[in-house]
């Protein structure tokens, strides 16, 4: 069974979803393959930091390690937050647990 980090779905919660009869959860965001990338792509930068700081290459090598990393790295924040975007519009679409009025309130008692 693979678990999807982005999911956020304890076990407890997946066993009562399944109970009650979901089959299938859709995650918005980045896919395995892509995660993975962003995980081998993080200790290139590692790596070339630890043989710029040996003295075994220049800069330049961890500065393409950075350059190549950063973009995967953004593509999934920017994964995650349409997640977050769609979990919240579904919420509204729903009307359960939404309390816009409790929202204004907090907001309103925090600003100066």
């Amino acid at each position: 069974m693979w678990t999807d980090a982005h999911c956020h779905i304890t076990a407890d919660e997946l066993d009562a979803a399944r109970a009650a009869g979901v089959s299938r959860l859709i995650t918005v965001g980045t896919d395995l393959a892509s995660s993975q990338a962003a995980v081998a792509l993080a200790s290139s930068v590692e790596l070339a930091t630890q043989r710029y700081v040996g003295g075994r290459s220049s800069y330049y090598e961890v500065l393409q390690a950075q350059q190549e990393l950063y973009p995967t790295q953004r593509a999934e924040v920017q994964a995650r937050v349409g997640e977050l975007v769609a979990v919240v519009q579904l919420y509204k679409a729903l009307g359960g647990g939404w309390q816009s009025e409790i929202l204004e309130a907090s907001t309103a008692s925090t600003e100066p």
